[in-house]
């Protein structure tokens, strides 16, 4: 019997543990990635700098990581014109589909930088909850993100959009059984 305990323990603390996640799975947000193509205005000859923009989730606070209760949001910046292009991280702006904005976020790389021409660049932004939030107190069914570049030393300003999704959960495989002549399924 006691060998019965300790697999029970040892399967109640896997369970314990291998659910535990740094995001909270309530939040999911889409579409994964929003593709964004930033010109300078008026410049015809000039192909866009393409970005990609994920909300990658809902971030529980993080004491190992050091990273409070927030939003982690992640851009793929991809420069395919022949100019640099320069990213800055200081403009980013978080807002909620009630219209409220997010403190500045936690970013890195954390100072402007530059995309040299046929390259790219990833940038994580952490956007915190303000003090004694929590996701409850903002609308959280819609977020807009926005961001500025510098292209060919115009500046340039960029967003992307994305909707709470509902995740439903259909079991992979359906249970039957039958008696004489019926058949039932749930």
């Amino acid at each position: 019997m006691d060998w019965l305990r300790k697999v029970l323990v040892a399967g109640w603390a896997v369970a314990l543990l291998g659910g535990c996640s740094v995001y909270d799975s309530r939040y999911v947000f889409g579409p994964k990635p929003v593709d964004v193509e930033s010109a300078v205005p008026g410049a015809t000859d000039v192909e866009p700098v393409r970005t990609l923009v994920s909300v990658v989730g809902v971030r529980r606070a993080d004491d190992e990581a050091q990273l409070p209760a927030s939003i982690e949001v992640r851009f793929r910046v991809e420069n395919t014109t022949p100019a640099s292009v320069t990213f800055d991280p200081t403009s980013l702006a978080l807002f909620s589909a009630d219209l409220k904005q997010f403190p500045a976020p936690i970013v890195e790389p954390p100072d402007p930088f530059n995309v040299e021409p046929q390259a790219s660049a990833v940038v994580e932004a952490f956007f915190p909850f303000p003090d004694e939030a929590s996701p409850a107190d903002f609308d959280l069914s819609g977020l807009n993100v926005r961001w500025t570049m510098r292209i060919g030393g115009q500046p340039v300003t960029s967003s992307a959009s994305f909707t709470r999704r509902r995740e439903v959960y259909y079991p992979r495989h359906s249970f039957h059984f039958g008696i004489g002549y019926r058949r039932y399924c749930w």
